[in-house]
């Protein structure tokens, strides 16, 4: 990998990356030309202000520390040159491969990096401030403060990230700047059109993976609806199975007419969490590696 040296660990670490990314070895080697270029010193380790410096955006710290811990990189202030080529291919490639509402969840991640679901408008505020570069008591002008000021917030104070997104498509200004921060940072390292096609790959490998699943676990109902089928036969007589089929969930133990209270908010608690899963499905670019 050139001038890159990679420790045992970091190669393990590097396959994590290039399985969940999909990485070809000319991504690698891509990457690997990137490193080099802000890797001036030649020690195989850069510091964020290496990768982040001279953008658009007025107080690019923020994200820039905020994406570190989103992929477990541990910061060192008496050692700010400590991110390796693995670090700083796992930090660029989630990045740059964020859609719009990843970028949107990143961005609440850095007010909110225990998960809660939700932020404070406060906190809102001092992201909106913090990536246009305003330090309070100052606040933004113009016609960012005039949006803001337009915005109604939810009685409780809590915006969750649906509250977020509307907030967006309402007034995008007040977020502009990590959207320009992301396309500088994609222009600099390999070219928009270069993180375009990888976010295409990743999004059909996506759809192939979950094809693959639903047909694992239509085969598996099928084998499970099989299995529960025998038994019923077994237990009504093969005559009265086929001959009185409104019967057979008299014989089903998992008929939904014979689940006790409990059993029945099991099996609604557990197609609650399915949903979910399928709604906010885990990205290679959210995953931590």
């Amino acid at each position: 990998m050139g001038n890159t040296q990679i420790n045992p660990e970091g190669n393990i670490r590097m396959k994590r990356i290039q399985k969940s990314f999909m990485l070809s070895s000319s991504d690698i080697s891509k990457l690997n030309k990137a490193f080099n270029r802000v890797d001036n010193t030649r020690t195989g380790k850069v510091s964020l202000k290496d990768i982040f410096k001279g953008y658009e955006i007025k107080n690019w710290s923020l994200l820039g520390e905020a994406l570190a811990a989103l992929v477990d990189i541990e910061l060192d202030e008496n050692e700010p040159e400590c991110i390796d080529f693995p670090d700083f291919a796992a930090m660029i490639l989630s990045l740059c491969c964020f859609e719009p509402p990843e970028l949107l969840r990143f961005l609440m991640y850095c007010y909110d990096p225990e998960k809660n679901g939700y932020i404070e408008i406060e906190d809102l505020k001092q992201l909106m401030n913090n990536i246009h570069g305003v330090i309070p008591p100052d606040t933004v002008i113009g016609n960012e403060k005039a949006s803001w000021s337009k915005l109604e917030f939810p009685a409780n104070g809590r915006l969750e990230f649906d509250d977020i997104v509307e907030i967006n498509g309402k007034a995008p200004m007040l977020l502009a700047p990590a959207f320009r921060f992301q396309e500088r940072v994609m222009m600099k390292f390999l070219g928009v059109s270069y993180w375009e096609n990888k976010k295409r790959i990743l999004y059909e490998g996506k759809l192939k993976a979950e094809a693959i699943m639903a047909k694992k676990k239509a085969k598996k109902e099928k084998k499970a609806r099989a299995g529960r089928d025998r038994k019923i036969k077994k237990k009504m007589g093969i005559l009265r199975y086929y001959c009185c089929p409104c019967f057979r969930t008299w014989y089903d133990e998992y008929a939904e007419e014979r689940l006790t209270d409990e059993e029945k908010a099991q099996r609604a608690r557990l197609l609650r969490l399915e949903q979910l899963a399928a709604k906010n499905p885990e990205t290679a670019a959210g995953k931590k590696f």
